[in-house]
């Protein structure tokens, strides 16, 4: 949030830091309530793999995990899980002793599959107009092969498995807030919402405005007759609250 935009009138301490918060950033036990909302589906890096020709997980042609090999899932997944132990060690020396970490994380139903979800849709319709512009020249085949999305969205399940694994922070809360869902955005404002979020990871890999245009372009089109965005009301999100707590230093 901007400055300018926090509540006038009230005393507290404002910073803007321009790290990873996969590192440490603040002093040593200096933090004693953390909030994170959804951010953490957010990946640090592209497993290398998915972009390596010779492996298994080479996710050729596509841009996600979303409907590819299995070998690509697990290179997300294997990331994920690494991501968030960076993020708890982190964490770790930033809280004190005690103190509370109120987590929101983006996530998957157990019973559907990610491309059930509209996110994870989204990067399946978009992956399409690349390759359909490939095939007309407009931009290389080897361009969308090198491009991949570094979001994942776990289920309940395996982000729980994940929290259970972590020494430094007690679970205190787990649950699931279901019932969410996305239609609150028009179909067809849905390409200039996404714009928004992801332009700027188009625009640094083709590095032209005019292919970054096409590609919104040609999404805005095929997202209009996509079965599942034309029924959003069978998609529901799913959010984890999870509440954490800084257990005593180990000597």
């Amino acid at each position: 949030m901007p400055f300018s935009s926090s509540p006038p009138n009230r005393d507290y301490f404002a910073a803007a830091l321009p790290a990873s918060f996969f590192n440490p950033i603040l002093p040593k036990q200096s933090l004693h309530v953390v909030h994170s909302s959804n951010s953490l589906n957010w990946l640090s890096e592209i497993p290398k793999e998915i972009t390596d020709s010779s492996s298994l997980a080479w996710n050729k042609g596509k841009i996600h995990y979303t409907n590819a090999h299995k070998e690509v899932v697990k290179a997300y997944s294997a990331q994920y899980a690494k991501d968030w132990q960076s993020f708890l060690r982190a964490r770790a020396h930033d809280v004190a002793v005690g103190g509370l970490m109120a987590l929101l994380v983006p996530s998957v139903p157990e019973i559907h599959l990610s491309s059930e979800t509209l996110s994870c849709s989204d990067f399946v319709i978009f992956g399409d107009c690349m390759m359909d512009m490939a095939k007309e020249g407009i931009i290389k085949e080897e361009q969308v092969d090198s491009f991949n999305l570094g979001f994942y969205f776990s289920c309940p399940r395996e982000l729980k498995e994940i929290m259970e694994r972590n020494v430094e922070f007690s679970i205190e809360s787990m649950a699931k807030l279901d019932g969410l869902t996305s239609n609150g955005v028009p179909i067809e404002k849905r390409a200039l919402i996404l714009r928004g979020g992801l332009e700027g990871f188009f625009k640094r890999h083709f590095g032209s405005d005019e292919v970054v245009d096409e590609i919104f372009y040609r999404y805005s089109k095929k997202v209009l007759t996509s079965p599942l965005h034309l029924q959003p009301d069978t998609h529901k999100m799913t959010v984890v609250f999870i509440l954490l707590k800084r257990k005593p230093l180990i000597n």
